[in-house]
This record gives C-alpha cells, sequence and structure tokens, in this order.
C-alpha cells in the first residue's frame, strides 16, 4: 500500500518539481550563515537563525529573503541518518564539501578539531577509496562519478582553509545544542543549486541504499539495491531477511526508484516536523493531506491513510485503505438524556464525527483516549486501572472508526467497553458519571440498532414505578423493571445510613450477584439493619420492598437496570405533582 501512496506522492511531485518537498522542508533548529565565494573576498552574510515554535506552530526566520535559499542548500547538504555520516568521528554532520554542518557545543568543549576537519575534507579528496572497499560500493559509486563528473580538489582544499582559519570565531562561546550550518555558494544562483544537486547526489546515490552488500544486477542492467527508509538489516535483525533465496534483503528496488522513496518519506518527514501525523491520500483527487491529532479531513474522500511518527527519522506506524471516509455522522448521533442529570453536558445531535469522538472520549475515558492512541502502554497514565485497560484494550479499533470510518464490529467493542466503565464509576459511588455513562451508552445502542429504543423502555419503567407507589394494588411487568426497582430500594436504604461516608460497598454486592436469591438476601439485610429509620407509615417503601420479595424473575440478574434504578431520581422521595 506504501508505494500506492508513493505514485501519488510521485504525480505531485511531476508537477511542481522538488519544489513540491522543499516547501514541506523545515531546517533544524540552529544559526545558518551563506558565505559568498568571490575571486578576493568571501563574503559572509548576516546570519538567519530559523527555530520551529511548536507552540505558534511556525518557524522563525521564514521571513527572512534567504529562507527558501536556505531550505533548499540545508535539503542538499543533509545526512541520511548518522551510520552514513562522512566523518567518522560523527562531528560534522553535512554531506558536501560546500556545506559544514555541527552542533554549537562542539565548536567549544573540544569535539570538533583541526584534525576532524582535515579528515573530513580527506573524504572528499578521497572517495574512490572510500567507496572501493567492496565491489559493490565500487560499482555503485563509479556510476555516481559518471553522472557527477569530478570532483573540484581545488575548491575543497580552498573551504577547508577558509574553515579551519574561521569556524571557531564566527560564534561566541555557547552550550547550546542547536547546529551552526555554513553554506559556500557562488554570487550565481543558477550555478550554486546546479552545483548543490551535484554534489548532493554525489552523497546520496552510494547512501542511498541500507547496506550495499545486498546490491545487485537487475535483468536490465540496473543495480538493484535494499532502500534504507523505515528499514534496518543488520546482526540484529535476522528474522527481516528472506532465507529462502541466496540474496537475503526481503525487496529490492532500482536508483530511480529509491531515489523517489527517500523523496517521499523527506516529504512525509516536513508533516511530522509539524506534528501533523495523521496522512491521507485521495486516489480521486491525486492529493496529500496531512492533520494533528484530533483533526479531521474536512471533506469526504477514498484512497490511502498513513501514521507518521517522528524519531531519528521519520517512521510510519500503520497503513491502510480508507474505502470511503466521510467526516459527517450518517445518520446524525443523538446524544439522549434518558436518566435526568442535574449537571450539564452535551445532550442533543451530533453531526460531525470529531464531535462523537471528543464526547466518547470525555465521558467514558475521562479525557484519556485521544492522548494515547498511540502512546506506548507502559507511558499511558495509571491513575485508574480500569481506564487504562480500556484505552489500552479499544483505542486500536476505535481510532480505525474514527479516522477510516472501519467499522469492524465497532458496536460491540464499545457497547462492551463502556459497561466496564460503567460499573467502575458506580463503583467509586460518582454517581452522576455514571448517569452521563449510562446515557451515552443507551444512545449509542439506540444508534447502533435502530429497532432498540431505550429511552422509550426507560421512559415506561419510570412512569410505571411512580403509578405503583400510588396503588395498592400492582406488579412488575417484567425484570428490567424488578430490577430497577431493586436498584431504587438499595439506594434508598443505603441513604439512611448517618455515616459521612456512604457504604458504597453495599450496592457492590449486588453487582457481583449470581442469582436473585442474593440479592433478596441483601436486601433483608439492609432494610433490618435501617428499619429503625423506617415509619410505619411508609407505606412507599413497605408497598415497593414487598413487591421485590414476592416477584421471581425469569432470566439473570440485570446488573445495568440496577445501577439504572440506583442513580436515578427515587420514585419513594417523589411527590405526586411530579406525574
Amino acid at each position: 500500500m506504501i508505494w500506492e501512496c508513493v505514485e501519488i506522492f510521485k504525480r505531485e511531485l511531476e508537477k511542481n518539481s522538488d519544489k513540491f518537498v522543499l516547501d514541506n522542508y523545515i531546517p533544524k533548529d540552529g544559526t545558518y550563515f551563506i558565505i559568498k565565494i568571490e575571486k578576493d573576498n568571501w563574503e559572509m552574510m548576516e546570519p538567519i537563525d530559523i527555530t520551529y515554535d511548536k507552540k505558534q506552530e511556525r518557524v522563525e526566520g521564514e521571513m527572512n529573503v534567504y529562507y527558501e535559499k536556505v531550505c533548499f542548500l540545508d535539503y542538499y547538504s543533509k545526512l541520511i541518518d548518522m551510520d552514513k555520516a562522512l566523518d567518522r568521528a560523527k562531528k560534522i554532520h553535512s554531506n558536501n564539501y560546500l556545506s559544514f554542518f555541527v552542533k554549537k557545543e562542539n565548536l567549544f568543549n573540544g569535539a570538533l578539531t583541526v584534525d576532524i576537519i582535515k579528515k573530513y575534507y580527506d573524504v572528499f579528496r578521497n572517495l574512490n577509496t572510500k567507496y572501493g572497499r567492496s565491489p559493490e560500493s565500487k560499482k555503485l559509486y563509479e556510476e555516481t562519478e559518471k553522472l557527477c563528473g569530478q570532483i573540484d580538489i581545488d575548491l575543497i582544499n580552498s573551504i577547508e582553509e577558509w574553515i579551519n582559519t574561521h569556524i571557531f570565531k564566527i560564534l561566541k562561546p555557547s552550550k547550546e545544542k542547536d547546529y551552526l550550518k555554513l553554506f559556500f555558494v557562488f554570487p550565481d544562483w543558477n550555478k550554486t543549486k546546479q552545483l548543490f544537486i551535484q554534489e548532493g547526489t554525489r552523497y546520496f546515490i552510494p547512501n542511498i541504499y541500507n547496506n550495499n552488500k545486498y546490491n545487485t544486477d537487475g535483468h536490465d542492467g540496473k543495480i538493484l539495491g535494499l532502500p534504507n527508509n523505515n528499514l534496518q538489516m543488520n546482526g540484529k535483525k535476522p528474522y527481516l531477511g528472506n532465507m529462502s533465496r541466496k540474496n537475503k534483503a526481503p525487496f529490492l528496488l532500482d536508483r530511480e526508484q529509491v531515489l523517489l522513496q527517500s523523496k517521499f518519506y523527506d516529504y512525509l518527514e516536513g508533516f511530522a516536523a509539524k506534528g501533523k501525523y495523521d496522512v491521507y491520500f485521495d486516489i480521486e483527487k491525486n492529493k496529500i493531506r496531512a492533520y494533528k491529532s484530533k483533526e479531521y479531513p474536512s471533506s469526504g474522500f477514498y484512497g490511502y491513510y498513513i501514521r507518521i511518527k517522528k524519531g531519528k527519522e521519520v517512521e510510519i506506524q500503520n497503513v491502510d485503505v480508507v474505502v470511503y471516509y466521510n467526516p459527517n455522522l450518517r445518520p446524525a448521533f443523538l446524544y439522549k438524556q434518558i436518566l435526568e442529570v442535574k449537571e450539564s453536558q452535551n445532550y442533543g445531535s451530533i453531526t460531525k464525527r470529531k464531535d462523537l469522538e471528543n464526547l466518547i472520549n470525555e465521558v467514558f475515558f475521562n479525557k484519556g483516549l485521544m492522548a494515547n492512541y498511540f502512546t506506548e502502554a507502559k507511558d499511558i497514565p495509571k491513575n485508574d486501572p480500569i481506564v487504562f485497560r480500556e484505552i489500552v484494550e479499544v483505542r486500536e479499533r476505535l481510532f480505525a472508526w474514527f479516522y477510516k470510518n472501519t467499522d469492524m464490529d465497532i458496536s460491540t467493542v464499545l457497547i462492551a467497553s463502556a459497561w466496564e466503565l460503567i460499573k467502575n464509576s458506580f463503583k467509586k459511588g460518582n454517581w452522576t458519571k455514571t448517569k452521563h455513562q449510562l446515557n451515552l451508552k443507551w444512545s449509542l445502542e439506540d444508534y447502533f440498532n435502530s429497532n432498540q429504543k431505550k429511552e422509550i423502555l426507560m421512559n415506561e419503567i419510570e412512569k410505571n414505578m411512580f403509578r405503583y407507589m400510588k396503588e395498592q394494588d400492582w406488579d412488575f411487568k417484567n425484570d428490567e423493571e424488578y430490577y430497577f426497582g431493586v436498584g431504587q430500594m438499595a439506594s434508598f436504604l443505603i441513604g439512611k445510613s448517618r455515616s459521612a461516608k456512604k457504604p458504597m460497598s453495599f450496592i457492590n454486592i449486588y453487582l457481583s450477584a449470581g442469582n436473585d436469591q442474593v440479592i433478596k438476601e441483601q436486601l433483608r439485610t439492609l432494610f433490618q439493619k435501617y428499619s429503625y429509620d423506617i415509619s410505619y407509615t411508609d407505606w412507599r417503601v413497605k408497598s415497593l420492598f414487598s413487591h421485590l420479595m414476592l416477584y421471581r424473575p425469569n432470566g439473570k440478574v440485570n446488573k445495568e437496570m440496577i445501577i439504572a434504578g440506583a442513580t436515578a431520581s427515587n420514585v419513594i422521595y417523589k411527590k405526586e405533582e411530579e406525574d
């Protein structure tokens, strides 16, 4: 699927050339100098300080007139990764003799020395030696030299001399860990561009493959090799190899394909630097869009989805096909206040997928779901073990539903998780939260199953229960009413406790009861304990309690109705005018 995404990228690249990648490119934080190469006097231009401000989401320094040129020069001078640095001491991080990248702190702590600088430029003076250590590397560099031509030794020597004279004097002593980057350019910008592309290519092609020992000749004479992006083949990861053939590389690409893939990853890295980790590839419109966490595409599309992560290099964490994504809910979701709650909540119609995600995140997961879709489990806060467990259990499927419109029987997964979280809130005595969660669970059940109407059921139960409190001759119509009544009675009796902290363990007993007999025994115990505070004329209490003792349910213990009854407005206290 990645190559399908690369193909969409390729079409955009062909229309816009490398500018398509460079417009998304952000240089690393640091101070940048352009040095103009003149015959008699080399001129150092004013420095450009570049910093990406994550809070403001903008690049400090991008308004400088030379910013676009710096992006171009930096892009063609960067290393593929530190394992492919030309400086064996890994203190100089540029890839060609026209640029010089060093961490500022290394200028003053003794890490960068004249000897290291000499060895860095010696590499360019002896590239045939560097790439002649194996037949595969030698052949690849010979092709590169044909493409790029001979290297300019005199210019290398002149730049090295300038560096030795000035490098330790450019900045004041500092312990800053960002970069000092120097670019040596000609007055003619077109000449400079061609030379930087040429010398960048001189580095990229021999180093573009993961390991040149896997290089082989294709049937058309092209060199094939293992790409370097998002894959490592080394002694620590032998399982990545294809052990069924002589060349153990899992797959091989020619130079054009690898360079294209490399630019694709560079493009993605620009998104990752901005915190845009969700990337969508629209097949119909041939467009690529990236979004930050909690952001969604604004219109429907079908294509591909990639989740990226910023590390030492950009990593692809997830790839999937999006059959059809719609940011709008069809039909709209209705969050119904089935159980009355005094505290405000966003009840009502929800038409946007992102708004439903926010609601579920807040009501069920204490706002911990959306922040931890891709967090390592060990790093997710464990303030509430049950919430932690449910986040880890359902986050992958919920993310797929919200961001890729992938169903995967989401109703079963979400409703089961919601029930665990409802029990958790209830056992902790957070009854207001429990009611919000029950309302959301029932609203979701009604949404996923249009034939099921919990709102009608609960209205009927509460209406009947209130009517029963005014009548002498009545009986529970069904098990739902009975278990709702159990919750009402248990809540009423616990309310009689004079303890500052109500004994929630009494309610929890009902949730762990395996049969109705246990429930009746617990109700008798509670009734006897608080009977001293129940008046003989309290006929509502006596009526409800006696009917609970006489009723014989048919099915399993309905724990959901017990919780609903315990948290709902108690019919024993309701006044007649509330009918």
